[in-house]
């Protein structure tokens, strides 16, 4: 019978162990791609693919630059709070975010003490601020004294990291360092 009682135990401790799982699945807030100057607070997808609820769930929220990837620009958790069995959960992050122009890498991660599935504790998703900015630079001759057109070049450069489009271009000109030529 004491074979039987530990084979019991041993099934409910297995049980127990496979009880907890919980996935990051997406990241919801921001999208891949946002304009220059946006302002959000992360937004994460937990689920629970485990058999058993889950009281809380701690999640984690990382933002780093591409470029430098020891830069972390956000870092931020939070509590899942209740979530039944099959259950999705939108886990929000309190502190609010406004990356520069550039390219990033969103993590999500779940924390839960535990978890038998650690492959789906990571969500990872780009992070695309794009801006646009367009420089102006106006050539003309200097030396000219005729009266009438004076001809000049007018150079748009994108300064920004997407393409630029310039669907009006309003200018105006007046005479500078030279008298009224009507006088003369």
């Amino acid at each position: 019978m004491t074979g039987k009682v530990a084979l019991a135990i041993l099934l409910v401790v297995a049980h127990a162990a496979l009880a907890a799982d919980a996935a990051c699945v997406e990241i919801t807030i921001p999208p891949a791609t946002i304009d220059s100057g946006t302002t959000f607070a992360p937004r994460v997808a937990v689920m629970n693919e485990g058999p058993e609820a889950l009281g809380d769930v701690p999640v984690s929220f990382n933002i780093v630059n591409d470029t430098n990837s020891a830069d972390t620009i956000y870092h931020d958790t939070a509590s899942s709070g209740y979530i039944g069995v099959g259950e999705t959960v939108l886990v929000d992050f309190g502190s609010e975010c406004k990356p520069e122009p550039g390219t990033y890498t969103m993590t999500g991660i779940t924390d839960l003490p535990g978890d038998t599935n650690p492959r789906n504790d990571t969500c990872s998703s780009p992070l695309f601020v794009r801006y646009t900015d367009v420089a102006v630079e106006i050539t003309s001759p200097s030396d000219t004294e005729q009266p009438g057109f004076v001809p000049f070049v007018v150079r748009l450069t994108n300064l920004g990291n997407v393409p630029a489009l310039v669907p009006r271009l309003d200018m105006v000109g007046w005479p500078r360092d030279f008298g009224d030529y009507r006088e003369n």
